[in-house]
């Protein structure tokens, strides 16, 4: 009967860095890209870049709109105030 090891004595052993060679990203690594195909890890690069500063700039607009979204509310609610004061001097007269 082969011997099974439960979840809990399992291990994961990620390899270890042999001196002189460059860590790899996760995408690389999943690909497999050799080392030759340079002008590829460069794109991913690239797109590393962008990806983070897109999602930086979506941050950036969140919050952006976020404060748009309270300057609204804080002039619906002058407008509706005055609009009832308005009302209310109609009735008055």
């Amino acid at each position: 009967m082969p011997l099974q090891l439960s979840p809990v004595e399992a291990r994961i052993v990620s390899p270890r860095r042999q001196p002189g060679r460059r860590t790899t990203s996760r995408l690389e690594q999943a690909i497999g890209l050799p080392a030759e195909h340079e002008h590829l890890r460069l794109e991913l690069a690239r797109l590393d870049g962008d990806n983070a500063r897109q999602a930086a700039e979506i941050r950036r607009l969140r919050e952006e709109n976020q404060d748009l979204k309270k300057a609204a509310e804080l002039w619906i609610r002058l407008y509706e105030r005055q609009l009832a004061r308005a009302n209310d001097a109609v009735k008055a007269r």
